[in-house]
């Protein structure tokens, strides 16, 4: 599951840095206007990742 997710997000244009870190349950994600929210959102739920608020 990690590198799915990390792989997914890292294609998105204007992602700049994931991490992933599974004993956290955490991803954090450095991007740029080109992308925003919602879009990374969609990639982690593409792959099968749950994302609670």
């Amino acid at each position: 599951m990690k590198t799915q997710v990390k792989n997914v997000l890292e294609k998105l244009e204007g992602v700049q840095q994931v991490n992933v870190n599974l004993a956290n349950s955490t991803i954090d994600v450095s991007y740029n206007k080109k992308t925003d929210e919602g879009s990374i959102r969609n990639c982690i739920e593409h792959v099968g990742g749950k994302i609670e608020s």
